[in-house]
């Protein structure tokens, strides 16, 4: 199977039910599924194949979250790529990893000799008029992301890691955490970052809600987000 493939169980079974909310954007299950559907067929038009490798280069947003998806239904590789980080990085990462495109933020700079392409309102207006019934790959041992080390002893390296391997990683989470549809999540964390990155795939997998709520904010601001979101876990790390 494809990870994508969860989304369209959850639209006949959760339709109603927030997968993504930012502020005051959200996205139900019953849209999900098309968006991302649409979104891949839009890739493939820009010339996006199996196998072929995507950077990510957006904040920690619904579109960003939403390209991962549209990355994996594809049987494309996403390949992370912090939005912080100053272009010279972005392009040297970009290049290592062989990335046939990149996402961006509309105000950002397009990175040389790559071809960029901003996720801005022409980006969403040609991914609403892309066909949202084309056939996609389900392959449990595809390459699904180059999951990047933090580069302290050396240039980043990118192991390939499979729609397969990450299944199993959200066992750990069902089983050892006790994630489920039931959940309201709150990401906290960046997107870019692994741990950030793979609970929020997690949940919208298991049909739960994803809030964003990307640093920088102060303790109290999280807290009331928790709290007016009713949420039932986030993910954070020590510091926070």
């Amino acid at each position: 199977m494809n990870l994508a493939d969860a989304l369209a169980h959850h639209v006949r079974a959760r339709p109603d039910r927030p997968a993504i909310i930012q502020g005051d954007r959200v996205v139900l299950y019953r849209d999900l599924d098309g968006i991302v559907r649409r979104g891949a067929a839009h890739l493939l038009h820009l010339g996006i194949g199996e196998g072929d490798v995507v950077g990510i280069a957006l904040r920690d947003s619904i579109d960003h979250l939403l390209a991962l998806y549209m990355a994996a239904r594809l049987g494309a590789v996403a390949l992370p790529l912090d939005w912080r980080w100053t272009d010279l990085e972005k392009r040297a990462v970009a290049e290592r990893f062989h990335a046939k495109l990149v996402l961006i933020e509309p105000d950002a700079v397009a990175l040389p000799g790559i071809e960029c392409i901003p996720v801005d309102v022409r980006f969403h207006a040609a991914v609403a008029a892309s066909p949202v019934d084309l056939v996609f790959p389900s392959k449990l041992d595809a390459p699904l992301l180059l999951s990047l080390s933090s580069g302290t002893t050396g240039r980043p390296k990118g192991p390939v890691v499979t729609h397969g391997q990450f299944l199993r990683r959200f066992w750990t989470h069902w089983i050892d955490l006790g994630l489920n549809a039931r959940e309201t999540y709150v990401s906290a964390t960046p997107m870019y970052f692994g741990g950030g990155r793979t609970f929020s795939m997690s949940l919208l997998f298991s049909g739960g809600t994803v809030v964003l709520f990307p640093p920088p904010y102060e303790a109290r601001d999280l807290a009331a987000e928790i709290r007016r979101r009713n949420a039932s876990s986030a993910f954070l790390v020590p510091t926070l």
